[in-house]
């Protein structure tokens, strides 16, 4: 099923319903394809907002298609601040990533539009908060100057449209409850309707496929008991396709956070060796400043000790002198003496 006829069903769908087609913007997810599938399927037949739900991805993209960008997928608070690139986010599931966009919006000074995601059908393997949380969690986001909700969205479960119709009915009963726009399904009814990424082919296509009529041609009642079982294999293989994609995109996230990590661990790992190298070179320069010290205080020792040695060889030499002298005027003056004495002797 292509564009035109995927306008043509939403168009019969207003129409039975007593609204105007244009009050229903299709959103024309885009993951996966390349920037000239989507010229040529999507933006030939017109302009539609662009669907994304992998923020690199759609950066990429972002560069080489001018269009109106939509963030569908789960939005990481981890980047979160890519979230300005967007015209609308989809999928505010936590009042977390609010926070987390509260502070992108208010750094680049823009208010966000959002849209705050309910999983109402309590699948544990989808995002989206509970249908019980949204009395606490609008009037906090509603407190955030940088944030603007939109509207609600959900993701209902695959299954037939006696599922899926109840989901979008309790959708739009709580939009209409808390004051709320917009509300969105993926490939349901409602101000914002996704075409996941060109579906060919869906469970309710086959279920109420239309065959022309023709003399002797097939038994209606056959055809349509086969359609229904075609369609209930289909969805039990969309069913097992959506589960193998959550499953990637756990471990997808869960091989980021680990590289994350790895990437922390090296980097810890360099400032450790950096760390351990100054140490090292801190160490030996105040060991050399230690030798150093130690090698001008031995030789300041030695050459005071020479000078002491000096000093005192000198005070021994002029001790010696000193004495000398002392003992050569002791002699003369004892000589005096003798002589004085043996003149009174021969004195009469």
């Amino acid at each position: 099923m292509g564009l035109p006829q995927v306008l043509e069903r939403i168009a019969r769908a207003c129409r039975r319903a007593g609204r105007r087609p244009e009050e229903v913007r299709l959103v024309a997810v885009t993951k996966g394809r390349s920037v000239e599938e989507i010229r040529e399927k999507v933006l030939a037949y017109g302009t539609f907002p662009l669907g994304e739900s992998r923020v690199q991805e759609a950066l990429k993209k972002m560069d080489l298609l001018h269009a109106e960008w939509h963030l569908v997928g789960h939005l990481q608070r981890n980047k979160a601040k890519f979230a300005p690139r967007f015209a609308l986010v989809h999928s505010l599931d936590s009042l977390r990533l609010a926070e987390a966009l509260e502070k992108v919006g208010e750094k680049a000074g823009v208010r966000l539009k959002v849209l705050v995601e309910v999983n109402l059908g309590r699948e544990p393997q989808k995002h989206g908060v509970l249908e019980e949380e949204l009395p606490e969690l609008l009037p906090r986001l509603r407190e955030m100057p940088h944030l603007e909700v939109l509207g609600l969205m959900t993701v209902p479960p695959i299954g037939p449209e006696a599922v899926v119709r109840p989901i979008f009915r309790r959708l739009s009963e709580l939009a209409d409850r808390y004051g709320l726009p917009d509300r969105l399904g993926a490939g349901g009814p409602g101000p914002f309707c996704r075409l996941g990424a060109f579906m060919d082919l869906s469970p309710l296509d086959v279920r109420y496929q239309e065959f022309p009529r023709a003399f002797r041609g097939y038994h209606r009642g056959a055809v349509r008991e086969y359609l229904a079982r075609v369609a209930e294999a289909m969805e039990a293989l969309i069913r097992e396709n959506e589960a193998l994609k959550e499953r990637l995109r756990a471990l997808e996230e869960e091989n980021a956070r680990l590289k994350e990590a790895e990437g922390e661990l090296k980097r810890a790992v360099v400032a450790a060796e950096r760390i351990a190298r100054e140490l090292k070179a801190q160490a030996e320069r105040e060991a050399e400043l230690l030798r150093q010290e130690a090698q001008a205080a031995k030789e300041r020792l030695l050459q005071e000790a020479a000078e002491e040695l000096k000093r005192l060889r000198a005070e021994i030499e002029r001790a010696r002198q000193e004495k000398a002298l002392f003992l050569g005027q002791v002699r003369a003056l004892f000589e005096g003496y003798l002589e004085a004495l043996k003149r009174l002797e021969k004195t009469p």
